[in-house]
């Protein structure tokens, strides 16, 4: 038999959006913007790139390029996530 992996993106299975406002705390907050769970609301159903390019229109926050130093800093709730921010 062959392994297999079974990707839950919709919270079917897991109710996995406690876990992801905790990591989106822990993103942005250190950039000064700080959800409330009426704000992650706003974009909850968003796709990653979508949901920072909001906060980050709304907070005012300038991206800054992508470099070997600002890059190793993520929180590693995010290190998956490079590609996609």
């Amino acid at each position: 038999m062959q392994p297999v992996v079974l990707f839950d993106l919709d919270g079917l299975l897991v109710d996995s959006e406690p876990i992801w406002d905790a990591a989106k705390r822990e993103v942005f907050g250190p950039l000064g913007l700080h959800l409330t769970k009426e704000m992650q609301a706003e974009t909850r159903g968003l796709r990653q790139r979508d949901m920072v390019a909001y906060w980050f229109d709304r907070a005012k926050v300038r991206r800054p390029p992508p470099t070997t130093s600002n890059r190793r800093s993520l929180p590693p709730c995010a290190e998956g996530c490079r590609e996609w921010c």
